[in-house]
């Protein structure tokens, strides 16, 4: 797993991701199974790894990972490659949560847990162009600072198309 091109360590590496679709039951006290769809919320990721106490510089860097910030003090936000994490259609993800360090005495190592949240998930960047294409006529976006390299180079292509 890389967040930002930056390793996390890989010793007993475990990665589970989870979607949560809300739904609403609709049935109220009767046995119906009819439910209104809510939303599907922002995926999370659960990881989990093994650092060795000789290794205890691996756990400094990745505590220091977790808990940089940006100019306004935001936690950062990290491009992620991992075959699972991308195959769930992540790219982007922010720790989310708490930090779990747990001694292993008789291995003489620490597991180390936590979980990321996906950032602008497809459902919100969808979400956001509906409200965007109701708010304006066929405009394109204008702020990329939050759009990977993909969405600007679509942005390029949308801007050269657009009529002038």
């Amino acid at each position: 797993m890389l967040l930002n091109d930056i390793s996390i360590p890989k010793t007993e590496l475990q990665v589970s991701v989870t979607t949560e679709l809300n739904n609403e039951s609709l049935g109220g006290e009767t046995s119906s199974t009819s439910s209104a769809h809510k939303g599907i919320k922002p995926k999370l990721v659960s990881v989990s790894f093994v650092v060795k106490y000789t290794d205890h510089d691996d756990l400094t860097q990745f505590y220091r990972l977790a808990e940089a910030t940006d100019n306004n003090g935001d936690l950062l936000i990290y491009d992620i490659t991992d075959r699972s994490v991308n195959a769930a259609n992540i790219r982007q993800v922010i720790f989310n949560g708490r930090i779990e360090q747990r001694e292993l005495i008789d291995r003489k190592a620490w597991r180390v847990s936590f979980a990321l949240q996906e950032y602008l998930s497809v459902a919100e960047k969808i979400e956001q162009r509906i409200s965007s294409e109701e708010n304006t006529t066929s405009t394109p976006l204008q702020d990329s600072t939050n759009q990977t390299g993909f969405e600007r180079v679509l942005q390029m292509v949308d801007t050269a198309l657009v009529p002038r």
